[in-house]
Order: structure tokens, then sequence, then C-alpha cells
């Protein structure tokens, strides 16, 4: 419970309104696959989870040659 309700940074913001945006938009328009894209979108945002939570996307640090 501590993990949904603490550390929102502004990317977290971000992905909650497109998931939402996305979810009631498609729901009005009665698109159903598009409307549980947007109900994970912003499923991921609540649980703070992204494609990159293991660091699999990490970029490597920038080293001198010497």
């Amino acid at each position: 419970m501590k993990r949904i309700f603490s550390h929102w940074s502004a990317g977290r913001w971000i992905r909650l309104g497109a998931g939402a945006t996305i979810f009631i938009y498609s729901m009005l328009m009665k698109e159903w696959p598009l409307a549980i894209f947007g109900g994970l979108f912003a499923l991921m945002a609540v649980l703070n989870a992204s494609p990159c939570a293991a660091g699999s996307c990490r970029v490597p640090e920038n080293r001198a040659r010497r």
C-alpha cells in the first residue's frame, strides 16, 4: 500500500493521465481493446511498474578512455 501512495513523479502522473484519458475515450467510443490498453497503462502508473523496472533499459555509463 505504501508503494502506491509514495514517490509520485511527473512521469508517473503523465502515465496516469494518459491511461485514464485513453480509457475514458475508448469506453465512450466502445473500443474495448483500446479500453483494456488504457486501463493497463493507468494501472502501470498506480502500481509504479514500467517495462524498464528491472533495469534492462539502463544506458551504460560513459567512461573516459585512457
